[in-house]
């Protein structure tokens, strides 16, 4: 670090330490950073990091190769550290997977490189196990080994208005063990407690715009994730050409085209709302089929023909189209939450061959 650092920046050395297995750490003091160089390269490091501060805290980072280099500077923005995220895990000695992403020209190959010569070759995972890994130690584990079965609670933006409202009984059919709640005025962090206490196992919240409602927030409990949905194309039931009627059978749930990390989870989090075994004889279907990151809900009965060799779909209502805004670590706290990913349009989509779920 620059030379009589302060508390914050070694607190940073020390996150830093925690990450790159390998790594030690040196108080600079007053040794000139050339000095510095040369005891390194002595020493058999192949890499040196020393970490610049102003007002007491890390504004910069400078990177260097060793022996020959090359070095590069970066300014550090929006540090956080360990303690101050929410929910934030325990971090093991494993060598981790490293993914460099979307370095794209050759400048972007270089400080690629330049990074991924900090850890070691043989990451404690690779490829599909990492995902496998990762699926069986979430947040949604405890549904998929069936230790919990699905309790979901409906509720609303505060006063919501009669075609809100509307939406939630549509949602309730479709849903399986599933309670509407009129919110009125209760803050949606106390919504949360009140859910957790009383053993529900997710939460979806319908907001409104111009008394239609425009998204929803599904919230798995009790420890997230959390994530925000836009709500287009929105059909009610009574407005379908020929419409048929819901049964209370537990509906089999099918998951398509969900490709990606982001997109696992997403999966998961909608598998996460339903019962585990589907019954089978009252041949209801919910659909979750992703098409260019828009995800379009449809609830069908199979019905056989006569001659019993051919199926039809006979749709029951409702439907509607899906867009991931955010998803959050944790349960709802959007002033101090993690967020794990969040849209940004114009700088994210660049190309329309390019999709996050």
């Amino acid at each position: 670090m620059s030379p009589f650092a302060k508390k914050t920046t070694w607190k940073f050395c020390f996150e830093l330490h925690k990450c790159i297995p390998n790594s030690e750490i040196f108080s600079r003091k007053g040794v000139p950073l050339k000095k510095v160089v040369k005891q390194a390269i002595s020493k058999s490091y192949t890499d040196l990091l020393v970490i610049h501060e102003d007002q007491k805290k890390p504004n910069g980072i400078i990177f260097c190769h060793l022996p020959e280099g090359p070095t590069a500077y970066f300014k550090i923005n929006s540090l956080k550290f360990s303690k101050d995220i929410v929910h934030c895990g325990e971090s093991t000695s494993h060598n981790p997977e490293v993914v460099l992403n979307n370095f794209n020209t050759r400048l972007g190959h270089s400080i690629a490189r330049m990074f991924a010569c900090l850890f070691p070759h043989d990451p404690k995972f690779t490829g599909r196990r990492v995902i496998e890994h990762d699926e069986a130690n979430d947040e949604f584990a405890r549904y998929f080994n069936r230790e919990t079965t699905p309790k979901v609670l409906i509720t609303m933006s505060p006063f919501a208005k009669k075609t809100t409202w509307k939406f939630c009984f549509e949602l309730h059919k479709c849903i399986p063990n599933s309670e509407i709640f009129s919110r009125k005025g209760v803050p949606l962090k106390k919504v949360v407690k009140q859910a957790v206490s009383k053993s529900y196992t997710d939460l979806l919240v319908i907001h409104e715009d111009q008394k239609k409602p425009n998204g929803i927030i599904f919230c798995h409990l009790p420890e997230g994730p959390t994530a925000y949905f836009k709500i287009n194309s929105l059909k009610f039931s009574k407005d379908i050409v020929h419409c048929g009627e819901s049964t209370s059978h537990n509906p089999e749930v099918v998951l398509n085209n969900f490709n990606t990390r982001l997109g696992h989870s997403i999966a998961r989090m909608f598998a996460c709302l339903f019962p585990h075994d589907p019954k089978f004889t009252g041949r209801r279907v919910v659909t979750f089929h992703n098409q260019r990151d828009y995800i379009f809900f449809r609830h069908h009965r199979y019905e056989f023909k006569k001659e019993g060799q051919k199926a039809a779909l006979h749709e029951l209502g409702p439907r509607f189209t899906l867009r991931l805004k955010w998803l959050q670590k944790g349960t709802f706290d959007t002033r101090w939450g993690e967020f794990e990913w969040v849209l940004k349009r114009h700088e994210m989509e660049t190309s329309r061959r390019r999709f996050f779920l």
